[in-house]
């Protein structure tokens, strides 16, 4: 087995374990602009990375858009009290040296272009990531309307 595919199963496993250990602990209450941001930049993400096969140059503006998309996702995360299972998550997506969201738009800038299957592999993987930040918060409290 490639040692990318095993790092990538390697980290949906942890992350469900991450996830799993947040849902039993405190965290902060549910926040609808949290979820929205993390499936939307799940969908900006599936839509650029689709045209990975292509060259990093056609596509240089729209990556940078979508690692400051993840930037703010991460800082709106990082100020909500007791929300450090999803920061963390968000910073694993935004660290270059994973093989996440941020390693993959480096590594697509180093190579040019990626190979579709290295790309389907890495996106299932950054697919379930982003699939774990929001399962992290729609699991958590709901506010109750008044």
């Amino acid at each position: 087995m490639n040692n990318q595919v095993f790092h990538f199963m390697r980290r949906n496993i942890c992350l469900s374990w991450i996830a799993l250990l947040g849902l039993m602990g405190c965290s902060s209450p549910y926040s609808e602009t949290a979820y929205e941001m993390a499936t939307t930049t799940k969908a900006n993400t599936m839509t650029l990375m689709a045209k990975a096969t292509e060259p990093y140059s056609r596509h240089q503006d729209k990556a940078a858009e979508l690692l400051q998309e993840a930037r703010v996702a991460y800082e709106y995360n990082l100020q909500r009290p007791n929300n450090e299972e999803s920061t963390r998550q968000w910073a694993i997506m935004l660290d270059p040296d994973e093989n996440m969201l941020a390693g993959l738009i480096s590594k697509w800038k180093k190579d040019g272009t990626l190979k579709p299957f290295f790309l389907k592999e890495a996106t299932d993987e950054i697919g379930d990531g982003f699939d774990t930040i929001s399962g992290l918060e729609s699991g958590k409290t709901k506010p109750k309307s008044e």
